[in-house]
């Protein structure tokens, strides 16, 4: 139980000290990037741990070993580029989203979500004890909780931030909102400065096309369309965020696991 606890404490504070002095220091200067690096080397080290010990079993399972095709998806530079490429695109997302993120939600992801995050972790690192291998068995443990969580995570921002919620620079006109919308974030930092402006604008445009989508558009494909793209590019907002929440979850867990041995 103590274990558990200090696994809970040194995991909230410290996902609560990377994230909080981004938010506060995004719009000063470019040091300000020294929190998405960290960030972008939890979330690469999670994916890329994994995907290093499942490419020989893809290999293995799909392909001729010998063949082209086998050792290019089984091959380490490509297995790492595939998912670095990923990992930029979840961090930008979950760094500039993380600044709109209501004061009551941030609440909650530090305190029931990273609680609930623990319990599943540890609660399936126990019953894969006799079933898997040690050697992955946390690993498993991770990717379930992270899949789990992440269903929560998305399902609790899907109702706080999409039931009636509509930004404050959406106008009438597509051209205007997308400049309202770029002039609500800056920083100091040009490359942050324009990621967030980038960002913002895509969102603007999405907002738009959805909130005036019945007096323009008549295609309900369209429509559809439009709502499927503006959730999939806000989920790996939410991806990015509870993949690195459990993978300091699991970082912690193995530090204190090596001490206590």
């Amino acid at each position: 139980m103590i274990s558990f606890i200090k696994i809970y404490i040194a995991s909230a504070l410290f996902s609560f000290l990377i994230i909080s002095s981004w938010i506060s220091s995004y719009m000063y200067n470019c040091i300000a990037l020294f929190f998405p690096m960290i960030i972008l080397s939890i979330i690469s080290y999670s994916f890329i741990e994994l995907k290093m010990q499942e490419r020989f079993c893809f290999r293995d399972c799909f392909f001729r070993r010998g063949s082209i095709v086998a050792k290019i998806l089984s091959s380490r530079w490509f297995v790492t580029s595939i998912y670095m490429l990923l990992t930029i695109v979840m961090t930008i997302s979950a760094l500039i989203a993380s600044i709109d993120v209501d004061q009551k939600l941030w609440i909650y992801i530090f305190t029931l979500h990273i609680l609930s995050a623990t319990i599943l972790y540890k609660s399936f690192d126990y019953i894969l004890y006799s079933s898997i291998n040690s050697s992955y068995r946390k690993l498993v443990a991770r990717e379930w909780s992270i899949g789990i969580m992440s269903i929560v995570l998305i399902s609790i921002t899907t109702y706080s931030y999409y039931s009636g919620y509509e930004p404050d620079y959406l106008v009438a006109g597509l051209k205007e909102s997308i400049l309202n919308a770029s002039n609500t974030l800056s920083s100091n930092c040009i490359v942050v400065d324009s990621l967030l402006k980038i960002h913002r604008e895509i969102d603007a445009f999405f907002w738009w096309i959805i909130t005036n989508s019945s007096q323009y558009i008549d295609n309900t494909p369209i429509k559809l369309g439009a709502w499927l793209l503006f959730f999939l590019f806000n989920s790996l907002a939410i991806l990015g965020i509870n993949r690195f929440i459990i993978e300091v979850i699991y970082i912690v867990d193995n530090i204190f696991g090596r001490s206590s041995k």
